[in-house]
């Protein structure tokens, strides 16, 4: 909860805080990405 908090004031990505946070990312042919995060989340998007 505390890598939360400190993103509530800034909005700018954080590579250190996606890297703690992240578990993998798979890559698909049609560009799609997934990333998996470590409490089970999991997010999907399109590359450009």
């Amino acid at each position: 909860m505390s890598l939360l908090d400190e993103l509530e004031n800034d909005r700018s990505f954080r590579a250190d805080i996606f890297q703690q946070t992240a578990n993998s990312g798979i890559l698909s042919k049609d560009r799609e990405v997934v990333f998996e995060f470590k409490c089970g989340i999991s997010r999907k998007v399109k590359a450009k």
